[in-house]
């Protein structure tokens, strides 16, 4: 029998989440909140209307590199990385009792925990590159557009490939955040015959709260035009607050699957770090 079930894991995690309901309003309220003022202080200063620059030969490109906008990544990333290892923790050291002043502060064990999100980051790009360059673009060269079938299944498989390698690796996430020391080949030895079972679990728990958070957006920006709240800083930011907040359910659904399987992938005893 499987150490891992795919469909079973996806249920404990709701059902961890909704028991652990009031942790989450917790821990989430501060991210959310601060997510949706930079998004209202992002509609004050970015305008909707891109700039645009001449170019060399005298045309008008529009300029698509905007600042600003990095840095609000940066802050959406740091944000992300403290709520996940603290809702990683929450689940695998249930000894803890959640605090929001200990559980949003950075130190070492965040900065390990994003050296191995943009570790996996990095890893799955160069499979996507690789494969483009070695398989997807050379068949390109020889088929020609006639093939487009057959580039686009290969362009999926490629991707697929990809996104496999990368989901291997997601127990190094939950490991970080409770300072066990699993290296990247002990984490590829331990998920070995789980693919499938991590690229679902890493995708699936997300799903219902990404489709809950585009009906949303769509039904309030219907609703705050309607009444006239939008196109204003207070309209985007109850907007980006409501979608926000069901963004980081999807967040602690996922980050409680991936705690639940990399219980279950260790629970036969110790696992090999190296």
């Amino acid at each position: 029998m499987s150490r891992i079930s795919i469909f079973e894991t996806i249920g404990d995690a709701y059902r961890f989440c909704w028991a652990g309901r009031r942790d989450f309003l917790m821990l989430a309220f501060l991210p959310v909140l601060v997510l949706a003022l930079l998004g209202a202080l992002e509609y004050a200063l970015v305008p909707a209307v891109p700039p645009v620059v001449e170019t060399d030969d005298g045309e008008l490109m529009p300029v698509s590199f905007r600042p600003v906008r990095v840095l609000l990544f940066a802050v959406a990333l740091v944000l992300y990385v403290m709520f996940a290892v603290a809702w990683h923790r929450r689940f695998l050291a249930p000894g803890e009792t959640p605090a929001v002043g200990a559980a949003l502060r950075w130190g070492g064990r965040q900065t390990r925990f994003l050296a191995r999100v943009v570790a996996l980051a990095v890893i799955g790009a160069l499979v996507a590159a690789a494969g483009a360059l070695l398989i997807v673009l050379p068949l390109v060269e020889i088929i020609g557009i006639a093939g487009f079938g057959l580039q686009f299944l290969t362009t999926v498989a490629v991707a697929l490939a990809a996104v496999t390698v990368y989901s291997r690796f997601l127990p190094l996430l939950p490991a970080a955040a409770v300072d066990a020391p699993l290296g990247f080949r002990a984490c590829w030895r331990l998920t070995r015959g789980y693919s499938p079972h991590m690229v679902l679990i890493g995708i699936l728990p997300v799903l219902p709260m990404l489709l809950a958070a585009l009906m949303a957006s769509v039904l309030y920006g219907n609703l705050a035009t309607a009444i006239g709240l939008l196109p204003s800083m207070t309209g985007v930011f109850l907007g980006t607050l409501i979608v926000q907040a069901i963004n980081y359910a999807g967040v602690a659904v996922t980050v409680s699957a991936l705690s639940i399987a990399y219980r279950d992938l260790t629970a036969t005893g110790p696992v090999a770090t190296t």
